[in-house]
């Protein structure tokens, strides 16, 4: 006897529970992480659903003249929304770029109806506040296989690829692409214009504090350069000492080009960077070498060779033991970022 197909949940009559629910997750979801913390993003919610808006106000115009990076930055926060409401007992419909004639509506989440709390997204959802961009040095013992493995599934569950760079002849080609990337970046000076605009001094609670920007008085001890952001004032994070650093490499690639890929990249990279966080791994994603169109056009063909579009490159290792705490990024407040439409009854 075959089995009457089960019939379409209808959405769970709206309630106080819905608003609550959906800001509570956009509360843990501001969090997420963006180029130069810029944070572009804007979230509206009307009853059980939740749109989420890039924000052009907040672009990035000189290195990401295409919204590409801005699209990764609200992926990552709608990544993080998904998790936070699958961990409190949440079926949600997400519906990406529903509408062709509003280029900055990206996604629109829908609470569908209560289902038993997620193990592995409440697992994320905890690393949330503890996830941070770590600029500085790692130490010289390598990650695993497993761990390295574990991040490339995390990837694959949000449709992307992770690509480890392990061959010598490739980290030397990610490094000197890289390095190409940083130099063409600094000559420009719309570009450093732009990066001081981010990484100076600020009123607002957006950007990369000087606390955040590691300070060496030598230079790094690794084969692929890091971003300066030190253009406009030294870093006022401390280093403790010489660490010879020994970092994996990865590239996080999708097998197409579009919005809809930059917006899936972006959730793989937030849940790829929780599930490092969870499992005790430091991150910095760097943007350089794909922000920079020859170099990504090289780095697509000498180290994918074909298989995707190169959307990020990531630096993952074990933090400094003796490192200090690392102070958290400036956030806007959720009343900045989210409009509440009252039922008008």
């Amino acid at each position: 006897m075959t089995a009457s197909p089960r019939p379409a949940a209808s959405p769970a009559p709206v309630g106080p529970g819905h608003e609550q629910a959906l800001l509570a997750a956009i509360n843990l979801a501001r969090l997420a992480p963006s180029l130069h913390n810029t944070q572009p993003w804007r979230w509206r919610v009307s009853g059980p659903v939740a749109e989420l808006h890039s924000d052009p106000d907040r672009a990035v115009p000189i290195a990401d003249p295409w919204g590409r990076e801005m699209l990764l930055g609200c992926g990552a926060t709608l990544q993080h929304a998904r998790s936070v409401l699958a961990a409190a007992g949440w079926r949600v419909a997400v519906s990406r770029l529903p509408d062709p004639t509003e280029p900055d509506l990206v996604a629109r989440l829908e609470l569908v109806e209560p289902a038993s709390p997620a193990a592995e997204e409440a697992r994320l959802a905890e690393a949330i506040p503890h996830r941070h961009t770590d600029r500085r040095p790692y130490t010289a013992r390598r990650l695993p296989a497993d761990v390295l493995q574990t991040l490339q599934q995390a990837a694959e569950q949000e449709h992307a690829h992770l690509l480890l760079v392990t061959e010598p002849d490739d980290r030397l080609d990610l490094a000197a692409l890289t390095d190409l990337a940083n130099r063409i970046q600094i000559a420009d000076e719309d570009y450093t214009a732009e990066l001081v605009t981010w990484s100076g001094e600020r009123t607002d609670s957006a950007g990369i504090p000087a606390g955040l920007v590691p300070h060496l008085e030598a230079p790094r001890h690794t084969d692929v350069p890091v971003r300066d952001f030190e253009v406009s004032r030294p870093g006022q994070l401390p280093v403790t000492g010489t660490v010879d650093e020994e970092p994996a490499w990865c590239v996080l690639f999708t097998d197409s080009d579009t919005r809809l890929d930059h917006l899936r990249a972006g959730e793989a990279m937030a849940r790829l960077l929780l599930t490092a966080t969870d499992l005790g791994v430091a991150s910095c994603p760097q943007s350089q070498a794909v922000e920079v169109p020859g170099a990504r056009v090289l780095l697509e063909a000498r180290l994918l060779a074909g298989l995707g579009h190169a959307q990020l490159v990531l630096r993952l290792g074990w933090p400094d033991p003796d490192g200090e705490p690392l102070p958290r990024s400036p956030r806007r407040a959720l009343s900045e970022i989210v409009q509440v439409d009252k039922d008008p009854a």
